[in-house]
């Protein structure tokens, strides 16, 4: 049949799988034949309402302003004719030159001055001002990564980058056109941040500003100085707001001291001005998109009542078992728990093993006055203890502790304290034990432990083990001096390596926490 596929050319006998293709052009044959003899606007109609769009056109996401550039299609359709058009294909090249030329706009949804909201560029709402704007797309380039031309008029020379390549006078302009294109980037900005007039609301990051992105140039009047950055008010006509402007970070991070509170700061500036940091966990996300529809008319027609609720019982039934397919896929079947996070839940206390079941030996080295302190420092010294040879020379450590302290970031003290305590730990008794015990093939280092407490895995990493012939001994080391809760949650922290090898191996484990 692919070489009748015509409006008037259609078989006398289709299989059925292809009977709504011959009506639809049966019906497109019906329309080109009086195409000429009729107005444009009713040709227009009559395809809407045999094919019913208004009904496809408002169902669909945004479908309010699809159907308005339907109608308005069929009103460019009379305006075409009061201006003299005579033929179908005169207004359908008419609409293609409007649309070429960029002529073609979205027909408003809303009129002027009512309550709505409408979606438009940057470029669109030049020279427009509306109560309430709000920026979108904050990834959104300021600028492209490579310019896609150049053009010098002295010269009479305009250079285009084509099918991915580039002529050289582009690429020799190369930094010139990007500046150019950045600085249109902020112009751009600045377009779109005095539309508002009223209120301006612009997406950001609290922990820090996005880079890059086309909002960059409004940072420096939304971001309060570091040190004000956790220091708020109370936000007049705004609900109570907590301390935190993210709602979620990557591995369940928390907010830093860098990190913009909710609440109203005062910007400081010649003329000081309010800006209201919002807290997301306030605002109702996730909620279900309503349908395009919003007259009900537009679908009304004559329906037996029993195939109206024929349909709407299977519609009930697949929506049941899609929420209850959703409600299973949702049921964790295991839960997996960091062993930092699970010595301090409440939990740990009843199911993992105790002071009196695994003893835990606490070994202090000799702490010099005035070391550096703290998590960068931390870092640097495990990094380097994780990484060092058992029988490495003092030059090896101080080289390798000089690498993981450039990769950190670490001051010049914090690394010459760092290979101090590196060579300390090598030379006590523990560590001779644990290298004798290397020659042997019967060392672990940064080896990762799992242990199962009441159905919930609990993942950890041992920083030293090694075998003995009275069973294993495992080593956590620790860079400071806790005490109290602390001290006990660092206990129960070895307590579950020692017992995740005693399972694993069915040996006596010893367990040793080694404060350097």
């Amino acid at each position: 049949y692919a070489k009748s596929f015509h409006p008037f050319r259609i078989p006398p006998e289709l299989p059925t799988n292809l009977q709504p293709i011959a009506g639809a052009l049966q019906l497109l044959a019906a329309l080109h034949l009086r195409r000429n003899r009729r107005p444009v606007a009713d040709t227009l109609a009559d395809l809407f309402v045999a094919t019913r769009a208004h009904v496809g056109f408002a169902l669909r996401r945004a479908g309010e302003q699809v159907l308005a550039n339907s109608l308005h299609v069929a009103e460019l359709a009379r305006q075409y004719e009061l201006s003299g058009g005579i033929s179908f294909r005169g207004f359908i090249d008419a609409l293609q030159e409007a649309a070429a030329a960029g002529q073609a706009g979205e027909a408003p949804i809303v009129e002027e001055g009512s309550d709505g909201v409408r979606l438009m560029t940057v470029h669109k709402a030049k020279g427009l001002e509306f109560p309430v704007v709000i920026l979108a797309d904050m990834t959104a380039k300021l600028a492209p990564f490579e310019a896609s031309r150049h053009v010098d008029v002295g010269r009479g020379v305009c250079a285009l980058r084509i099918g991915g390549w580039s002529p050289v006078d582009l690429l020799r302009q190369q930094a010139l056109e990007q500046a150019r294109e950045r600085e249109e980037g902020v112009r751009i900005a600045y377009v779109a941040a005095t539309r508002a007039r009223d209120l301006l609301v612009v997406p950001a990051v609290g922990d820090q500003p996005y880079d890059g992105g086309w909002l960059s140039p409004l940072d420096r009047a939304i971001y309060p100085p570091l040190d004000a950055r956790r220091q708020t008010r109370t936000a007049v006509g705004c609900p109570s707001f907590k301390k935190d402007s993210v709602l979620t970070r990557p591995d369940n991070g928390v907010a830093t001291s860098q990190t913009v509170a909710p609440g109203c700061h005062v910007m400081p500036a010649d003329a000081p001005f309010e800006v209201v940091w919002w807290d997301p966990a306030t605002l109702a996300l996730g909620a279900e998109p309503p349908f395009g529809l919003r007259r009900q008319e537009l679908i009304s027609k004559d329906v037996p009542l029993e195939i109206i609720a024929e349909g709407e019982a299977r519609y009930v039934a697949w929506r049941n078992a899609r929420d209850e397919a959703v409600r299973r896929a949702a049921e964790k079947s295991v839960r997996v728990h960091t062993a930092t996070e699970w010595v301090r839940s409440e939990m740990s206390a009843d199911t993992q093993p105790t002071e009196a079941d695994c003893p835990t030996e606490v070994i202090e080295l000799p702490l010099i006055e005035g070391r550096p302190s703290g998590p960068r420092y931390g870092t640097l010294v495990h990094a380097s203890l994780a990484a060092v040879p058992l029988d490495a020379s003092d030059e090896l450590v101080e080289q390798l502790v000089a690498t993981h302290g450039r990769i950190v970031g670490a001051t010049a003290d914090e690394i010459a304290s760092a290979a101090v305590v590196v060579r300390t730990v090598l030379r006590h008794p523990l560590l001779i034990e644990a290298r004798a015990a290397e020659t042997r093939g019967a060392l672990f280092r940064e080896t990762p432990v799992t242990v199962a407490y009441e159905g919930r895995l609990v993942e950890g990493t041992v920083d030293l083990a090694f075998e003995t012939s009275n069973g294993f001994t495992v080593v956590d080391f620790k860079t400071d001096r806790a005490e109290g809760e602390y001290q006990a949650i660092y206990t129960r922290q070895v307590q579950v390596y020692a017992d995740a090898i005693a399972q694993a191996t069915g040996k006596q484990v010893r367990a040793v926490l080694l404060s350097v």
